[in-house]
């Protein structure tokens, strides 16, 4: 996928025109002033893109104890799951909930193994990105 960035709404109409006319495929086309508010730098580090973002949890995932999650390690059955895993943690990062709090908390005291195989995923993969210099 390709994004275009455009200096006006009616630029990327016309694009969005051309593009529906000529094969059908459609890029990522979005203003100029958008995506000024959507950037920010981080010194040193690369953004990750969702496939990588995926392989590396992959790799962070082949630990012991991680089958206590029931999530198949083959490629295609962990690419399948892996939006559950990272919209948990995308959850609670939304919601400011420590994972190591959840799992004091009475209600989820029956999950405790379970938060901490997330809670060792969780590092081996902040691991993986400072290693490899992406955030």
């Amino acid at each position: 996928m390709i994004l275009k960035i455009f200096h006006s709404t009616n630029l990327i109409q016309e694009e969005y025109q051309k593009q529906i006319s000529s094969n059908g495929f459609i890029d990522k086309m979005i203003s100029f002033e958008d995506f000024k508010q959507r950037s920010f730098v981080v010194e040193d580090k690369i953004f990750i893109d969702e496939d990588t973002r995926v392989l590396f949890l992959r790799e962070a995932a082949d630990f012991r104890g991680f089958e206590k999650l029931r999530f198949k390690l083959d490629f295609i059955s962990f690419l399948e799951s892996s939006s559950y895993i990272f919209n948990f943690f995308q959850e609670c990062s939304n919601e400011f909930i420590d994972l190591d709090e959840l799992k004091k908390s009475d209600p989820y005291a029956q999950f405790e193994d379970r938060i901490e195989v997330l809670i060792e995923l969780k590092n081996r993969y902040k691991e993986i990105l400072d290693k490899r210099g992406f955030t």
